[in-house]
């Protein structure tokens, strides 16, 4: 993303991302992904993950896990069936992932991203992904 409301809440020299997946095969595809991104640069891949309640977020997340050096959990703004943010995190951090919080909103978890050359994938839900692009 390079316009847009969170376009502007990352520095120029980081990437902004984002992906509607939501179940393991989207997990497992965007694992592919992120192993090509290693391949080519190894920058950091920060992964902003909000979802609703109605989905595994272990199923989802777990293909990811090797490839991200931090994951934030947030929920889905305006979204009465979203995980809330220390509901999911609570989920996720049953998975061993080596740098894990969570964040009340959106820009919350963008301002925790404290790595300059990060490339930054926001996903979880295409409820989630209207929220980031509407915002």
């Amino acid at each position: 993303i390079t316009e847009g409301p969170f376009s502007k809440s990352i520095l120029p020299t980081q990437e902004l991302w984002i992906d509607g997946g939501h179940n393991d095969s989207a997990g497992e595809s965007l694992a592919d992904q992120a192993h090509i991104w290693k391949t080519q640069d190894s920058r950091p891949l920060i992964i902003i993950l909000a979802m609703v309640n109605r989905k595994n977020p272990a199923e989802f997340i777990t293909p990811l896990i090797p490839y991200a050096s931090q994951i934030i959990c947030t929920q889905i703004p305006n979204e009465k069936e979203t995980y809330t943010a220390k509901d999911l995190f609570t989920k996720v951090q049953t998975l061993n992932v080596k740098e894990l919080s969570f964040a009340q909103n959106i820009r919350e978890a963008f301002s925790m991203i404290n790595t300059p050359n990060a490339r930054i994938l926001a996903t979880g839900s295409l409820y989630f992904m209207g929220a980031l692009l509407q915002e």
